[in-house]
């Protein structure tokens, strides 16, 4: 999966890995060979490219592996690796790579002390590995029909010129955080749509949403990827339809970190560059203006969330079935700014069509729906109108009862909503039936949570 994930390379396997992968680096610095080899590489290559390699040997010049090698003491295993790898079409050629080792050279092999190798033969490389090609030769191996490269490992630090371009390099890359500095280098690589990869793996990944530094660098690469399109924002109108995506990717990545006016900015700007487009998606704008209504609700701007949630009821309407989980949101949403107002019967009424919606979208959505029920019942109570919050309450429970275990600290909230009711309705007995469920099941909940704290502490 690694090999797979480095010769692609994949993104989202090489973040999943980035431990593995930053730990492997660090012990292969400590591994070594003591006599010199010759290693082999089965690789394509497209054949403009070969084609280059063969004039530039001639000038003693450099390739640059940025990725791990694995590599074979073994030259038939690895023309059987080079034979094996599907040319992407007629442009690409199946090549081995010969490459000189010279004594002490870092790298991992069967004697390797923490990761093992599958054949006693391979020879694993590090990262940034640079050779100097001695000699190219197409199709010299007569009864293989494939090409090789010469070449004899350097090291850049004993080349002053190589030092010196890499330091400009790394000066204009340079960033306070690795990772904007990556992301700097992949663009400079012209690899912008592997760098919006990367930073989207990272957006997706949910054990980031809790680290606001995390997702601050983030941020940070979203701008940095922004601002490299800046000689196509030259040329292009800047409501470019194809800049609505990356406004939105923006604007998500502002309201995560709770930065409502920048966020609406680009929310905006995502909304106008389809408004302006000859071919507008309506699916687009319909998610635009309803983050937009998102962020004017956490901003406390009840009316103008309304108008931008009616707004996006409107579009969904027009392109969408009947019972349609969207159409049931943007409900559930007017319902929500309704609420913050204290419009119980506005709320009501936006509440009971979401909830209308939802028991017609199969396969049901037992959370949602228990989760309406449950607000409706909470908006019945403040009105006074304890039976219908009741009613709401108790199929709230039984959804629930079908996807949560009953021990659940959310059980002791609903029976609580529902003595409450029922001692408003001065049906005591039933009242008390279910405050003793509550405090049984809070009781539960509370021993589970504090087990759960010892042993994370032990």
């Amino acid at each position: 999966m690694l090999n797979k994930a480095l010769r692609i390379p994949a993104a989202d396997v090489l973040y999943k890995l980035r431990l593995f992968i930053q730990d492997l680096f660090h012990q292969i610095q400590n591994e070594s060979v003591s006599d010199s080899i010759t290693v082999y590489l089965g690789q394509i290559i497209q054949r403009d490219d070969f084609a280059i390699l063969q004039k530039a040997f001639s000038n003693n010049n450099l390739i640059a592996f940025s990725q791990f090698l694995f590599c074979s003491t073994d030259q038939l295993r690895a023309i059987c690796v080079a034979k094996r790898l599907s040319p992407l079409n007629d442009n690409f050629m199946s090549i081995i790579i010969h490459i000189d080792m010279p004594a002490n050279t870092k790298c991992a092999t069967i004697s390797s002390c923490r990761y093992f190798i599958d054949n006693g033969k391979d020879v694993l490389l590090n990262m940034s590995t640079m050779a100097r090609i001695v000699k190219v030769e197409k199709e010299s191996l007569k009864e293989n029909q494939i090409a090789s490269i010469y070449s004899t490992l350097v090291l850049s630090e004993s080349q002053q010129n190589i030092e010196q371009i890499l330091e400009s390099k790394r000066t204009e890359i340079k960033s306070f955080v690795p990772l904007i500095s990556l992301i700097k280098l992949m663009v400079l690589m012209n690899q912008q749509i592997a760098a919006e990869h990367v930073v989207e793996t990272m957006f997706n990944d949910d054990t980031s949403k809790e680290n606001s530094t995390t997702q601050a660098e983030i941020a940070a690469c979203c701008y940095c990827l922004t601002t490299s399109c800046h000689a196509s924002l030259s040329i292009m109108s800047p409501n470019a339809f194809e800049l609505s995506s990356l406004y939105a990717s923006i604007g998500a990545m502002y309201l995560r970190l709770d930065t409502y006016e920048k966020c609406h900015e680009y929310y905006q700007k995502a909304l106008d560059s389809q408004l302006d487009s000859n071919n507008p998606d309506l699916n687009c704008i319909s998610s635009h203006t309803n983050n937009i209504g998102i962020i004017f609700l956490k901003q406390g701007k009840h009316s103008d969330a309304i108008s931008s949630f009616q707004r996006t009821l409107k579009i969904l309407q027009q392109i969408t079935e009947p019972h349609d989980t969207e159409l049931a949101l943007a409900y559930d949403h007017i319902g929500d700014a309704y609420l913050s107002q204290f419009k119980y019967e506005e709320a009501l009424n936006n509440y009971n069509k979401s909830l209308e919606i939802q028991e017609h979208i199969l396969p049901r959505n037992l959370s949602a729906l228990s989760s309406v029920n449950d607000t409706l019942g909470n908006v019945y109570l403040k009105l006074g109108r304890s039976r219908e919050a009741l009613m709401n309450c108790k199929r709230s429970l039984e959804y629930q009862k079908e996807y949560m275990l009953v021990a659940h600290s959310s059980f002791a909230v609903l029976y609580n909503n529902i003595d409450l009711m029922y001692y408003r309705e001065e049906q005591y007995l039933e009242a008390l039936e279910n405050y003793c469920k509550s405090l049984e099941i809070a009781s539960i909940s509370l021993r589970q949570k504090s087990f759960i704290n010892c042993y994370s502490t032990i």
